[in-house]
């Protein structure tokens, strides 16, 4: 019978390399969970100066801008407004949180875009912009009672 006997020195030292070796690997995967966007903002890019403008952020999402309706500034209602709420949940569809921008000053386009429905209606592009940068967006044919639908 042949026994290999590993000296307590180097167990300790390769205790100690297995177990930096697994912090490691713990800390990228939280890492990467934290900086990283969500997988429905993969590639895009919600700052205006990144993507060139408005027409830049709706090409993302195969929107073809032709020209701005309107644009005003409002503010935000609390976070505990049940329209905002709701409004969220449509947000939440593209990544985007408007909570977190709840009681700001904020900027909203209406932006005729090029793209018709399933209906063949125009469609108009609804964004929302806090500095420099898309904090919502949706999109409507200005009909009333329409629906607004989420970007995909």
């Amino acid at each position: 019978m042949c026994f290999v006997t590993v000296d307590t020195r180097l167990k300790r030292k390769l205790l100690f390399i297995c177990l930096a070796i697994a912090v490691t690997a713990v800390l990228a995967v939280v890492l990467s969970f934290c900086i990283s966007d969500s997988p429905e903002n993969a590639g895009r890019s919600f700052d205006l100066k990144e993507t060139g403008g408005v027409s830049g952020f709706l090409s993302q999402f195969s929107l073809n801008f032709q020209s701005q309706v309107s644009s005003r500034e409002l503010t935000l209602p609390s976070k505990d407004d049940e329209i905002l709420l709701e409004y969220q949940k449509l947000q939440s569809q593209i990544g985007l949180n408007i909570l977190k921008f709840s009681g700001k000053r904020v900027e909203e386009r209406y932006l005729k875009l090029k793209n018709k429905n399933s209906s063949g209606q125009r469609l108009y592009a609804v964004i929302y912009i806090y500095n420099e940068e898309v904090i919502a967006a949706h999109l409507t044919t200005l009909q009333e009672g329409a629906q607004i639908t989420a970007f995909v």
